[in-house]
């Protein structure tokens, strides 16, 4: 027991047109997967991946209850924008160059078998990890852009705690 935390990417397959590349990917998930052969390839729908797992890292899990949860610590799948992953990353680098910021920038958050509290090499490891694991999310799933300049995902980043 303890907490586990995920960072999901899911993305819609759209099944229009039926030869396009998400009708595809979805016609190849059904090929792969023998119980699915008496389903619509439309309705094969959605893809999700793990891109971040945390287990125990209650400073992060206390950062998206405060940042994205709006304060209400629940085991349920909140969506997460880009610009909650670039001040995650911001906020974990600000306290990777100044350890003296941690107890107020990214706080250790108490919990039923959430970890320790104690400001030391493991709750650094986690935060230096974090950075690494919000960069890969914003390179990988992040690349789009629009006519005006704004950048898009066709997939939904959602974090999800468990204990």
């Amino acid at each position: 027991m303890g907490l586990d935390m995920y960072l999901n990417a899911e993305r819609f397959l759209w099944s229009y047109p039926e030869d396009g590349p998400d009708a595809q990917v979805a016609k190849t998930v059904k090929e792969m997967m023998p119980e699915l052969a008496g389903v619509d390839t439309a309705k094969v729908q959605t893809i999700t991946a793990e891109v971040g797992y945390w287990r125990k890292a209650n400073q992060i899990h206390n950062w998206f209850v405060k940042n994205v949860q709006d304060g209400v610590d629940e085991c349920e799948p909140h969506d997460v924008s880009r610009e909650q992953l670039i001040a995650l990353r911001d906020t974990c680098q600000k306290v990777l160059d100044d350890n003296t910021l941690a107890d107020t920038l990214l706080p250790t958050g108490a919990g039923f078998f959430f970890g320790g509290t104690d400001y030391d090499e493991w709750y650094f490891k986690d935060v230096e990890r974090t950075v690494q694991v919000c960069n890969d999310v914003l390179e990988q799933f992040f690349t789009q852009k629009l006519d005006d300049g704004t950048v898009y995902s066709q997939w939904e980043i959602k974090y999800c705690s468990s204990w």
